[in-house]
């Protein structure tokens, strides 16, 4: 957890990596994003911890998504780049910084793919939609970077509980109390197999 007396906050950059040419079109973190969560922590030191700024082997699998996962584990803050689609491996760091208790910042631009005034699929209608798994995870979702750093101060300056692992459980219970009896398909599922009540 963060020790709120510290002059420095370590803050994992998630988000896209340029892999090839067919990416330089991706927005990504950059000199502008860190300078802005810098500018809104003055006085406090940002060290960042970048997926993107390495020499180890990358074609060895475990330990690049081990490196990756070691980031997570030492930074004190998780910010993540959602302001275009992203990858899986972005996904599974939101969880693992949950599992490491840590805050997760998503930066959700509004009217983008995750975040919109209002959104139709599988026959109903979404008012303020955000993307559920972005909501699940995220402690905090902000427009940009700025607002990024603003809310790790303001949390530095009053720390609040952030999700945990625990939310995986949480929102499943939540789910079989109140939207479990209305959500046919599913309900025939655990019905047929018999395997909740």
């Amino acid at each position: 957890m963060v020790d709120m007396g510290k002059d420095k906050v370590l803050i994992y950059c998630s988000g896209s990596i340029q892999k090839g040419k067919e990416d330089t079109g991706k927005l990504l973190w950059t000199d502008k994003e860190r300078e802005e969560i810098v500018s809104a922590l003055n006085p406090i030191k940002v060290v960042f911890l970048n997926p993107d700024e390495r020499t180890d082997d990358l074609n060895n699998h475990l330990t690049v998504f081990g490196r990756d996962h070691f980031q997570v584990s030492l930074a004190d803050f998780i910010v993540v780049d959602a302001r275009e689609r992203r990858g899986v491996g972005v996904g599974i760091e939101m969880i693992a910084a949950k599992f490491f208790n840590k805050p997760v910042i998503s930066v959700v631009p509004k009217n983008s793919h995750y975040r919109r005034g209002k959104v139709e699929y599988l026959g109903s209608v979404s008012e303020n939609y955000i993307h559920a798994h972005i909501f699940g995870v995220s402690d905090g979702i902000v427009d940009d970077f700025k607002q990024a750093g603003k809310w790790i101060k303001e949390f530095l300056e009053n720390p609040k509980p952030v999700k945990d692992i625990t939310i995986l459980e949480k929102s499943i219970k939540e789910y079989k109390k109140t939207q479990l009896d209305r959500d046919k398909p599913m309900k025939e599922v655990v019905d047929k197999l018999n395997i909740w009540k």
